[in-house]
């Protein structure tokens, strides 16, 4: 009977430590949406702004921010709700 408990309290701390590791890679994937975002769209979009002539590289790295936000959020998304 104690090796039964002795299992079941191990399967428990297991389950309990990969739950928190979905949740913190969940997060951190997260914020790496919102830093994209922040650097490669916002940052961009000061430029383009600002400049005269906007070329085709400042047009790409803003697509290919906001590319990156959305898959960054969906990463972290489906790890946080993986069970």
């Amino acid at each position: 009977m104690g090796n039964f408990a002795n299992n079941q309290r191990e399967q428990q701390k297991r389950e309990e430590r990969e739950s928190t590791a979905r949740e913190v890679l969940g997060k951190t994937l997260h914020d790496l949406g919102k830093t994209s975002f922040a650097v490669m769209v916002v940052g961009n979009m000061m430029v383009l702004f600002g400049a005269e002539g906007a070329s085709l590289k400042q047009y790409a790295a803003s697509v290919l921010g906001v590319i990156l936000t959305f898959w960054f959020i969906y990463l972290g998304n489906k790890i946080i709700k993986h069970k």
